[in-house]
């Protein structure tokens, strides 16, 4: 019939299809399967993550800016991104996504995640940009 679908890979092992494995096992090795894709993915922001707590603040020690009075503390350059945070999740819930709902755009928990893993991508790439540039003028 038209509405008898092929079994995929992992559901030939289900009973109905021949296998010897019941329907809610085979479900949960598949639901298993995407949990690992998914802490997968996470690998790369942890490590960013905790990169972050080290080595912003060993830049922030070699950092001299002789045109500026301001001068911020290297110990503080960590302390940037939680105040960053703080800031930012209330605008996110309370305004944009409200906002973007109103005009029919509805982004899921998983687009969400993805594109904070692609600002914070995008700030490891400014930072290392900025000590590539730092090393070329201490040299």
């Amino acid at each position: 019939s038209p509405l008898h679908l092929e079994p995929r890979f992992l559901d030939r092992a289900k009973v109905r299809f021949g296998g010897s494995y019941q329907e809610a096992a085979v479900d949960d090795v598949r639901t298993l399967g995407t949990l690992i894709v998914v802490f997968m993915s996470l690998i790369p922001y942890w490590l960013v993550y905790f990169q972050m707590e080290t080595s912003f603040q060993a830049q922030g020690l070699h950092m001299h800016f002789e045109t500026s009075k301001f001068e911020v503390p290297a110990a503080w350059l960590t302390i940037f991104n939680q105040i960053f945070l703080i800031v930012a999740i209330p605008l996110l819930a309370n305004l944009l996504y409200p906002r973007l709902d109103r005009q029919g755009i509805r982004l899921s928990l998983l687009v969400r995640i993805g594109v904070g893993m692609l600002f914070s991508c995008l700030a490891v790439m400014t930072a290392g940009g900025l000590e590539s540039f730092r090393l070329k003028a201490w040299n």
